[in-house]
């Protein structure tokens, strides 16, 4: 009898709205880390609380219904679920820019002062375009984490003492010391701290002064990736000058050896998006991985699980820039799916997708693809515009009113 009058009511309604309730929540999700991450902590939280107060009398009238929204029919399921995500969010973005913006490092850039601190490197250095100046000496960008501070007993209000803590900060600094570092090492330095831009969930910005010192080494994962980057950009020096640099670029994303000129033409041309690690380079390496798996006879999950061990080694050796995290988790996703045989949603996994990031880093909803460095270099300094520089871009407008700040550097040297 089942043959003939098909599945349960209850199973092919649920199969069917089983898409919009993960794809409206996700959308939900990324416009409210869009709007909330230029925002207070304060405004964030008002509206998780006010998202958590407006799904009570959801679940009320959910359970008045007898249920059913909870299987998967009506309306009420998918608001349930879009208002639970959006008030997770909005905490979770709360929560992110209270800790950006208070702690020793917020005031000490509150205040412009001077102290010697220990950093972790969290990025490659991203060097800086020159336009100008009487200083011929290299500059950098680099993303890092402030983990002790000792403020330089000289400044106001300066006491000498050290306190450990972790705030994410962009470092300005000069000199050929910086070119070498990986991520993971530690180092410690001197600097003025200013206040970051809104929306960016930075500390501080640091003005450093001198070469960094060196505390340790990387990681033997971050050694052994550098190892493979250093050994891709010798291998490419056998081609032209102007080529040479091309290869690292396409492969792993590295442009620090790119011919200024080449970056200009790929950019005018419109094949900037070419440079940066994204699915297609992942999409080659699983399927070499898979490739491997089936030609020794693993099982489907082995061939999955091998595919996931490559992608993530493989985002190490290239670095998690947020294209490359997108790309990882759908990659991921995909593996997983296809590994049990589960490959028929895929809109669902892409929510899924979707939630996590932002759960995960709410500024990957204002993030399009370019590593830390060269966002903040797209923002604040001048350049050429092309994309291994500094290059000049405009300012994202917060959609919620600035707070004073003292006036950060728009471009150091």
């Amino acid at each position: 009898m089942t043959a003939l009058t098909g599945p349960p009511r209850g199973q092919g309604a649920s199969t069917r709205t089983h898409t919009p309730h993960l794809v409206l929540p996700a959308l939900a999700s990324w416009a409210t880390a869009l709007v909330l991450v230029g925002c207070s902590a304060s405004t964030g939280a008002c509206v998780a609380l006010a998202a958590l107060g407006a799904a009570l009398p959801v679940v009320a009238t959910t359970r008045a219904g007898g249920g059913t929204a909870w299987r998967g029919e009506g309306w009420r399921g998918a608001v349930l679920a879009v208002l639970v995500c959006v008030a997770a969010v909005a905490g979770v973005v709360a929560l992110h820019v209270h800790a950006a913006g208070t702690g020793p490092v917020a005031e000490l850039a509150g205040r412009r002062a001077s102290a010697t601190f220990e950093a972790v490197v969290t990025d490659d250095p991203r060097e800086r375009v020159q336009r100008g100046g009487l200083s011929r000496r290299s500059s950098f960008v680099v993303p890092a984490r402030v983990e002790m501070v000792r403020e330089t007993p000289g400044s106001p209000g300066g006491r000498g003492s050290g306190v450990r803590l972790r705030a994410s900060v962009i470092l300005l600094a000069s000199g050929e010391e910086w070119r070498s570092l990986l991520p993971s090492q530690r180092i410690a330095v001197r600097g003025r701290f200013e206040t970051a831009e809104p929306g960016e969930l930075l500390t501080a910005v640091v003005l450093v002064r001198g070469p960094p010192r060196v505390l340790g080494g990387p990681s033997w994962v971050q050694r052994v990736a550098g190892t493979l980057r250093a050994g891709l950009r010798e291998a490419s020096t056998v081609l032209p000058q102007d080529q040479r640099g091309l290869l690292p670029a396409l492969v792993v994303g590295d442009m620090s050896q790119m011919d200024r000129q080449v970056k200009a033409d790929f950019k005018q041309a419109g094949l900037s998006h070419l440079t940066a690690v994204s699915g297609a380079n992942l999409a080659v390496v699983a399927g070499a991985a898979v490739a491997l798996a089936r030609i020794t006879g693993l099982r489907l999950p082995l061939r999955a699980a091998l595919a996931v061990l490559a992608m993530v080694f493989f985002t190490v050796v290239a670095r998690p820039s947020p294209s490359v995290l997108r790309a990882l988790l759908m990659g991921s996703v995909t593996a997983l799916a296809l590994g049990t045989g589960r490959s028929r949603d895929g809109f669902a996994a892409l929510s899924v997708t979707v939630l996590g990031l932002i759960l995960f880093d709410p500024v990957l909803a204002r993030s399009y693809g370019s590593p830390p460095a060269a966002s903040w270099c797209s923002r604040h300094a001048g350049g050429t515009g092309s994309p291994g520089g500094c290059p000049a871009g405009p300012r994202r407008r917060s959609p919620c009113p600035r707070r004073p700040r003292s006036p950060s550097p728009r471009c150091w040297s």
